[in-house]
């Protein structure tokens, strides 16, 4: 008989975003493959609601009631999820109580928007389960590293507020049993808030299943180059604005029959003005679309900024052998070396520039889209990061 584990975690919390929502139901699907799972979701189930096929799986669905929080009034002194899930706590109280009593769980996986309002009710009906936290957030890093960057009169205002985050954060580390952060950046941000608790840290980075991106190997590649971005942030639209301004003339330029496709879930309207006039751009919400669109491009511009979505839009490009172009931000946490697997820009013109090379190329984005391929089989392929998931459930303990 399979072990039983509780997993908590909540649907359209801001402070994931929807990588960190996609994260968690990945790691979901790396625990049915060893575990039974009993998962609460609080918030609205939507499509997630597949999930309930699988018959390792249980479901508990819990609506959030009321209206989201008034984050600017509350930042200074909680974290920023506070307002979607601060009244979590009292709404699954009776639900993880009725669970627990009936179910002795050995380990409870808390995504990181649950975790500082379910952490005490959880402790307190499992004492001795093995807390497990995913440290993802849609910022990146931990905001204790991120004042720094702060000017202007906001920054003491910036200071205060990260001083109180950066005490729940260590609370919650010191009640946790495993903390898994998605890049070595991540967590040397939450090693250094408590040196004593350091051990708790580990690295599972984003990953693939390479089986959701099968090798199309009659896909012929197209003049195309696609912009892979969360172009609803201001971030992703000032990249995005720039690329059109700056890059985008110098490549139309060289390569006169060059499409654009702008792939994201949503689009700034000054951006979608932007472009509207341009016949050789495509706007594409459909997500379903988007492997087939880079399956068939010469390169692919992922995550620029911070904010403009994470490394595992990158990841999904080198699934679908595509090779990438991004900054040196937007490579932060990955394992990837310029000219080798990846393109690394520092200004528009290296974007223009490394675009052209790879549309009038076609030999030099065969051999970056094969060893990002090969990168991402050695490091964030689904099976390998399984492998090491099971290994730290085994050997953690409660704190």
């Amino acid at each position: 008989m399979l072990k039983k584990i509780l997993f908590l975690t909540a649907g359209k919390d801001p402070a994931e975003g929807s990588e960190g929502r996609s994260r968690s139901a990945k790691m979901l699907g790396i625990l049915l493959q060893k575990y039974e799972v009993d998962l609460i979701f609080y918030g609205e189930l939507g499509a997630q609601c597949g999930w309930s096929e699988n018959s390792a799986l249980t479901v508990h669905s819990v609506k959030r009631k009321g209206a989201p929080g008034r984050t600017m009034l509350r930042s200074l002194y909680k974290l920023p999820n506070d307002s979607y899930v601060g009244k979590a706590d009292k709404e699954l109280s009776d639900l993880l109580k009725k669970l627990c009593a009936n179910i002795s769980y050995s380990h409870v996986f808390i995504a990181r928007s649950l975790a500082e309002s379910c952490m005490n009710v959880v402790r307190q009906c499992l004492p001795e389960a093995v807390l497990i936290m995913d440290g993802y957030r849609a910022q990146g890093v931990p905001v204790s590293m991120k004042v720094s960057r702060k000017r202007g009169l906001g920054r003491p205002y910036h200071r205060l507020s990260e001083a109180m985050v950066r005490g729940e954060e260590r609370r919650l580390l010191r009640k946790t049993g495993l903390l898994l952060a998605h890049s070595e950046w991540a967590a040397l941000g939450y090693k250094a808030m408590s040196f004593a608790d350091a051990g708790k840290v580990h690295v599972v980075p984003d990953f693939l299943d390479l089986s959701q991106y099968p090798r199309q190997s009659c896909v012929q590649k197209e003049n195309q180059i696609v912009l892979y971005l969360d172009l609803a942030t201001v971030q992703g639209k000032n990249a995005a604005v720039v690329f059109f301004h700056k890059s985008y003339p110098l490549i139309k330029a060289r390569v006169p029959d060059v499409k654009c496709w702008l792939l994201s879930a949503a689009v700034h309207p000054e951006l979608e003005r932007l472009v509207k006039e341009e016949d050789s751009v495509t706007i594409v919400w459909d997500m379903e679309q988007a492997a087939s669109i880079i399956g068939r491009a010469k390169a692919v511009i992922a995550p620029l900024l911070e904010g403009c979505g994470a490394p595992v839009r990158i990841l999904e490009a080198w699934g679908l052998r595509t090779p990438v172009i991004t900054s040196f931000k937007g490579s932060e946490g990955l394992v990837c070396e310029h000219n080798r697997n990846i393109l690394l820009a520092r200004t528009a013109t290296d974007i223009a520039d490394y675009s052209l090379a790879l549309l009038q190329e076609p030999e030099l984005g065969s051999i970056l889209s094969q060893r990002a391929y090969d990168t991402l089989l050695k490091y964030y392929e689904s099976g390998s990061v399984r492998d090491k998931v099971f290994r730290l459930l085994e050997e953690a303990v409660t704190f």
